[in-house]
């Protein structure tokens, strides 16, 4: 979401953060990795790229097809990005992954127009990363865009948790703020007796929303 002066947007790796911004009306956009996996560093490498090899070169699993809503789970083979929400059944799978990879470089050139546009940054994530890798990929958004102020809000999932917060500096421009759960929704985390397992520890997400809301904004 863009407003006043800050952007926040999902820094992945799957739909959860997405899902969340929704929830508290900090997402009015769509950006390209909102409802797809994928890791820090083929985030990164897309990001660098301004998307030039994504889904160049791709791999469909008939058996994961999702029947109900017509949408086929195809694996970007070299950037290991899975899509599984927006390539449709009902056309050829080359013209639907064609149509798939011009979206997703519009909505990252609307991104890159956003970002370029505010002051400050805030990238939400649950990554299961460590400490290092997150730095690597929020001091790789600084030198993409210079003047920028980041903040990159992670969520861990550490059965002790118990909520536990870590902030650091990078820099007078870049910081990374870390939270600590179990991140497991309370009605399990098997996806066919719980179709909302997805949501993850909602109590504790709301808690992280809470406090981008209250601290950050």
């Amino acid at each position: 979401m863009m407003k006043n002066d800050f952007l926040i947007f999902s820094g992945g790796p799957n739909c959860r953060p997405t899902h969340y911004l929704k929830k508290y009306e900090l997402r009015d956009k769509a950006f390209p990795l909102d409802w797809q996996i994928c890791s820090l560093k083929d985030a990164t490498h897309l990001y660098k790229t301004g998307f030039k090899d994504f889904f160049n070169d791709y791999k469909e699993y008939p058996e994961r097809l999702n029947k109900t809503k017509k949408l086929r789970y195809v694996v970007d083979t070299k950037n290991h990005i899975v899509s599984m929400h927006h390539v449709s059944s009902e056309k050829a799978l080359d013209i639907a992954v064609s149509e798939f990879v011009e979206l997703m470089k519009k909505r990252f050139n609307d991104l890159n127009t956003a970002i370029k546009k505010q002051k400050r940054i805030i990238i939400l994530s649950n990554h299961a990363a460590s400490y290092q890798s997150l730095k690597c990929f929020i001091q790789n958004f600084t030198k993409l865009y210079s003047g920028k102020d980041f903040t990159l809000v992670n969520v861990h999932n550490r059965k002790n948790g118990s909520g536990r917060i870590h902030t650091k500096e990078i820099s007078r421009n870049a910081r990374i703020i870390e939270f600590f759960f179990h991140d497991v929704h309370k009605n399990g985390s098997d996806p066919v007796q719980n179709p909302n397992f997805w949501y993850g520890n909602e109590e504790e997400w709301d808690n992280v929303m809470h406090f981008i809301i209250d601290e950050l904004l």
